[in-house]
């Protein structure tokens, strides 16, 4: 990935090198997770942690609040809506206190798989918002997003990740592109100085659903001792 950052004072972006390595403790007292559907083609999603049903019918593109988890070793299972012996995947996670994961189904229906997320707790530039982009589009390769007509990524591929960019708070049309093709828009989202989001780009590019965004405010936007 390339990153088209420039000095705060030229652009709406901040320089994001700092934020590889400012990571703080997040303060929680428990360890916490969220479900995402993000498997195209294979309807909802049911999650379970061991045998317990606690996430039912997430449907592509949706998601589920923060879920507080015990620091230890967890096995999460994710089924077809209401069927709970047809296991799409089971994945064991084990977390520190005041973890927090994305926990992702991703990849088309027949090859679906669990992907954790780690939702890290970098430090904040005082009066600047926080955005990450994720590829979560099977198959794709190389693409460049955009923010309003600022190219802020280059050569994002599938189940790539950003490290969090500062942003001025404002309202962002985002949209993507491949090889000088014309943008494909992602959607719309205000960004909140102080909080930290993610873009979770997702869909196919030649099949139903078509490519599009989701927006996630993340962990690191809240403070005190618990998650909610």
């Amino acid at each position: 990935m390339r990153y088209f950052l420039r000095v705060m004072k030229n652009s709406d972006f901040g320089k994001a090198e700092k934020l590889m390595t400012d990571f703080n403790e997040s303060g929680f007292l428990f360890s916490y997770i969220r479900f995402m559907n993000l498997s195209p083609q294979g309807g909802s999603i049911d999650f379970y942690v061991g045998n317990t049903l606690v996430c039912a019918g997430i449907k592509f593109g949706s998601y589920s609040p923060y879920i507080k988890t015990a620091s230890s070793d967890q096995v999460y299972k994710a089924t077809r809506s209401g069927r709970k012996d047809d296991v799409i995947d089971k994945i064991t996670l084990s977390q520190d206190i005041g973890k927090v994961h994305s926990l992702c189904v991703c990849g088309m229906a027949d090859e679906a798989k669990f992907l954790p997320v780690e939702e890290p707790m970098p430090q904040s530039v005082k009066g600047y918002g926080n955005l990450r982009i994720c590829n979560f589009s099977p198959g794709s390769k190389s693409f460049d997003i955009w923010a309003n007509r600022e190219k802020i990524l280059e050569d994002i591929n599938y189940k790539e990740q950003s490290i969090y960019m500062n942003i001025k708070p404002e309202i962002y049309n985002f949209s993507l592109s491949q090889n000088g093709s014309e943008s494909k828009k992602l959607g719309e989202c205000e960004i909140k100085a102080d909080k930290f989001y993610s873009l979770y780009i997702i869909g196919t590019k030649n099949e139903m659903p078509h490519l599009s965004g989701i927006f996630t405010l993340d962990a690191a936007s809240y403070s005190g001792f618990y998650l909610l």
